[in-house]
Parts: structure tokens; C-alpha cells; sequence
């Protein structure tokens, strides 16, 4: 799994590749979405928990976040909602869940999730997310309720 320990922080003035934090409980999705995003030129760190997540926000500052819902300690709509009420810079949150329930998507685009998507995803579609969030960076929505 690409860690903390493993991520580069770039020298004074160097550019680097986009930053996805990856946040997904089962091992060879987070190895699929990895091999699929470090292919298109994304730098990826990996975590498999929630609560975890929102510590390498914090010391990352990733450019986008690809969040299962259903995660142990912390799940995904409980850590999008810290990483936005933590008042540090706007990065996207792009859900990717099995999970079809209307509720669940309302619930986590109000949780902070700028985008939902179902598993299983192709694999263009998920590069075409994380690319299109890129594009939309440069103009974070302000707060908002998403209503059905």
C-alpha cells in the first residue's frame, strides 16, 4: 500500500503529478484504482479506514479524494464531513460505493461528496472522475444542501 512513508513531498518549486487519496477498506480495489491512476500519471496514497483518511488530509493535502461509504472505524460520509469542517483547503471528494440507495447518495453529497459513483466502475470512467474534479478545482462550490 502507498503510504505516508512512501509519498514524495516535492522540492521548492518542483511540479509534481496530481495527489488522489484513495480511501477504500478492500485491498485489491485500492490496488486497481492505484495501478489504473498511477498509469494516467497521478501520484496515489492508499488507506483502507476513515478515521485515517482524514490524518492524511491533513498532512497530505491531496488535489482529490476517491471515498468508499462503508468503512471501518470512521465510514466515508463521517469523514468527508471532517475534512469539511476542518476549515483546511477545498479538495474534491469524488464516493465510489456498491451502494445504489438514493438516500445514501443524497447523504453523501450533503456529507461533502462532490460527486457519486457506483461500483462496479469502469475503469475510463473513473479516470475521467478524478480529471473532471481536477478541472472543477480552480472553482470549488461554497456550501450547499443537496435536496432530492
Amino acid at each position: 500500500m502507498n503510504t505516508l512513508e512512501s509519498y514524495k513531498h516535492p522540492l521548492p518549486g518542483e511540479t509534481m503529478d496530481p495527489l488522489v487519496l484513495v480511501v477504500e477498506d478492500h485491498q485489491d480495489t485500492r490496488e486497481l484504482y492505484n495501478f489504473v491512476l498511477t498509469s494516467h500519471h497521478y501520484r496515489v496514497v492508499e488507506v483502507d479506514d476513515g478515521e485515517i483518511a482524514v490524518g492524511m488530509v491533513e498532512r497530505l493535502s491531496p488535489d482529490v479524494i476517491l471515498m468508499d461509504t462503508n468503512l471501518p472505524t470512521l465510514d466515508g460520509l463521517g469523514a468527508a464531513a471532517r475534512i469539511r469542517a476542518s476549515g483546511r483547503k477545498y479538495v474534491p471528494i469524488i464516493f465510489i460505493s456498491g451502494n445504489a440507495d438514493p438516500a445514501l447518495r443524497l447523504a453523501a453529497l450533503n456529507a461533502g461528496g462532490d460527486d457519486y459513483l457506483l461500483k462496479p466502475i469502469s475503469l475510463s470512467d473513473l479516470e475521467a472522475a478524478v480529471a473532471r474534479s481536477l478541472r472543477r478545482h480552480d472553482n470549488p462550490p461554497t456550501a450547499r444542501n443537496v435536496s432530492q
